[in-house]
């Protein structure tokens, strides 16, 4: 557990998270014969143990996710030169298919600023909420897992893409949730990066 929360380990000290893992495991005892997954419900137990410092949870939900991502399955990332070549009709139907290990969760806190501070040897900052709803992007770019903070309109064209919509889908609906954004402007940079970043895969059409 200290290998796989090993951020979440440095944040409660010790103690806490010894404490913390000793109940868990009272409350989980393994009933498998790999422990892969053992940890999977540790970031959930954490939220009901702290339900005052939710940032706790999320920090152990950001180390859980990493090392799904480290363990995941592989494929061959999506080249720029094949969107390029898509014709009108193309663009019309077309869908898209996201890295295995790609992830994405709502967090309530700075949990990534902790994170960060922490995988530095830092001091980290002060638990705050976050002004506005954000999501936590996990994914496995080559051989390093990454993450990304992303807003409620990048995590939500991600879900539909994921559920099957097109693109041209995807971009209508944005555009009817969310009125007077400049939609196609944001969902293009969002696609870029997708792409720059080794998060896509393929193409499909719906």
């Amino acid at each position: 557990m200290q290998d796989v929360f090993e951020r979440t380990w440095a944040y409660l000290g010790d103690d806490a998270f010894a404490a913390s893992v000793n109940g868990f495991i009272a409350d989980h005892p393994p009933a498998e014969r790999t422990l892969n997954r053992f940890g999977a419900p540790f970031p959930a137990w954490l939220a009901r143990r702290f339900p005052r410092d939710r940032d706790i949870a999320e920090v152990a939900t950001l180390d859980w996710m990493l090392r799904c991502a480290f363990d995941g399955a592989d494929r061959t990332p999506l080249r720029i030169d094949v969107l390029a070549a898509l014709d009108a009709d193309a663009w019309s139907r077309a869908g898209f298919e996201f890295h295995p290990t790609l992830a994405v969760t709502p967090v309530t806190h700075n949990a990534a600023s902790i994170w960060e501070a922490l995988e530095h040897g830092n001091a980290p900052p002060a638990a705050v909420a976050l002004p506005a709803p954000a999501f936590l992007l996990v994914w496995r770019k080559q051989f390093q897992p990454h993450f990304i903070t992303i807003d409620a309109i990048e995590a939500e064209a991600i879900a539909m893409l994921r559920d099957g919509l097109s693109f041209a889908t995807t971009c209508a609906t944005l555009e009817a949730h969310h009125p007077g954004c400049e939609i196609a402007q944001f969902i293009g940079a969002a696609l870029r990066r997708w792409v720059d970043e080794e998060m896509l895969v393929g193409v499909t059409h719906t």
